[in-house]
């Protein structure tokens, strides 16, 4: 349970440092894009590795295409690393890794209100915890919904 918190406290670290640095933000924006980015790539490939599943994958995608909730599919990959017992302190430091710069963006963007509902719907999906289902194809594919979506509106780059 403590990998998960790590995995939100990615996130936080990010909107510290964005309010620390609020000069330096409107410099480093589009780095920050493009690290957040490459992030989601390593965390597809890194879930893909522990458990992959064609249909859940597409489904997540699917969702994932409408949903812009990172933090939600993060929640799915953390609850699926619980039930499969898969190595959580790997992809919880590479999640940490990516809630940086995803902070720093939403937080320098003043989407507070976003800021604070990711936050909400990570935890949404521990309820599946008693189901026992292994979706981390899911959250997968939901983050590479995301990422097809925003390339599609040029949000990265």
């Amino acid at each position: 349970m403590l990998e998960q918190l790590v995995v939100l406290a990615g996130k936080y670290v990010g909107a510290i440092l964005s309010h620390i640095s609020k000069e330096e933000m409107d410099r480093i924006t589009k780095t920050l894009k493009i690290l957040t980015f490459v992030m989601m790539v390593v965390i597809i490939a890194a879930s893909l590795t522990y458990s992959f599943n064609v249909i859940w994958f597409v489904i997540g995608m699917i969702i994932g295409t409408f949903l812009l909730l990172e933090y939600f599919f993060l929640g799915i990959i953390s609850v699926s690393m619980i039930i499969t017992g898969a190595d959580s302190m790997l992809m919880s430091s590479i999640m940490f890794v990516f809630g940086i710069p995803f902070g720093s963006l939403q937080f320098h963007q003043k989407n507070y209100i976003m800021f604070f509902i990711n936050t909400a719907l990570f935890f949404l999906p521990y309820l599946l915890i008693f189901l026992g289902w292994d979706l981390m194809s899911l959250g997968a594919g939901g983050i590479a919904g995301i990422m097809i979506r925003r390339l599609k509106k040029r949000d990265y780059f």
